[in-house]
């Protein structure tokens, strides 16, 4: 993976610096609303004005930013999952013979789009999450340390605590992530053979039976999605706080 991600070494800089700009704009804004507070605690109408102005220039520019980030990381992306599907695809094509009729079609079409996707909708959510929730923390942690230094000190501690709590549940998350993928093969082997053999299942009036084999497969695989997503939103919460 670190051979794709630094294959457009300038490309990746770009990306990171990027993903680093909502962090300049979560600054601003957390910044506008401190100082909103504080006008209304002034009881100044023309300080209030200035801040209200101030504020509304900030979401404006958020907004630009936001959009300018998301065109400096969009293309980035497009051309590394590209590259992944091509390397996967060129996988499947090298693999011999013996190793190859191991599977059905429909598993490596499965591995193709659904762990493709699964990769897609993950590890770049996770790689700006990462350098966006770092870049904060940090930034964070600089202005404790510069405002009270105890205060500073003991965030930096149940940070870390905290850091080391969701790494505890790493391995869940991996072997969650693991059987969707398995899960997602077997749904989509199920779901061919299904539609392939429909005909068949017409003929002798056995369609309710493979409909209910359907839906349990589907209902198993959408739990262990649920199961995913609810731990890894645990996990984030976690790192929020």
């Amino acid at each position: 993976m670190k051979e794709l991600l630094l294959k457009r070494k300038s490309r990746f800089i770009l990306y990171l610096v990027a993903c680093f700009i909502p962090v300049i704009d979560h600054l601003l804004i957390n910044l506008s609303m401190a100082l909103l507070i504080g006008s209304v605690e002034k009881a100044s109408m023309e300080y209030f004005i200035k801040i209200l102005i101030f504020s509304i220039g900030v979401v404006i520019l958020g907004t630009a930013l936001y959009i300018i980030s998301r065109f400096m990381r969009i293309s980035y992306m497009r051309d590394t999952i590209l590259d992944v599907r091509v390397k996967a695809f060129d996988k499947i094509l090298k693999s011999s013979y013996k190793n190859f009729s191991k599977k059905s079609k429909d598993t490596y079409i499965s591995n193709l789009i659904n762990d493709i996707n699964v990769f897609e909708n993950t590890f770049f959510l996770k790689l700006i999450n990462f350098i966006f929730c770092g870049g904060v923390y940090v930034v964070s942690i600089i202005i404790l340390m510069v405002l009270d230094y105890k205060f500073g000190i003991a965030m930096t501690i149940v940070s870390i605590i905290l850091f080391f709590i969701s790494k505890a549940f790493e391995n869940k998350t991996v072997k969650l992530q693991e059987e969707i993928s398995e899960n997602n093969e077997n749904f989509v082997v199920d779901i061919s053979n299904t539609f392939n053999g429909l005909e068949i299942l017409k003929l002798n009036n056995i369609e309710d039976k493979f409909l209910s084999k359907a839906l349990k497969s589907t209902i198993g695989l959408e739990r262990k999605k649920f199961s995913y997503t609810v731990l890894r939103m645990y996990n984030r919460d976690q790192l929020t706080f």
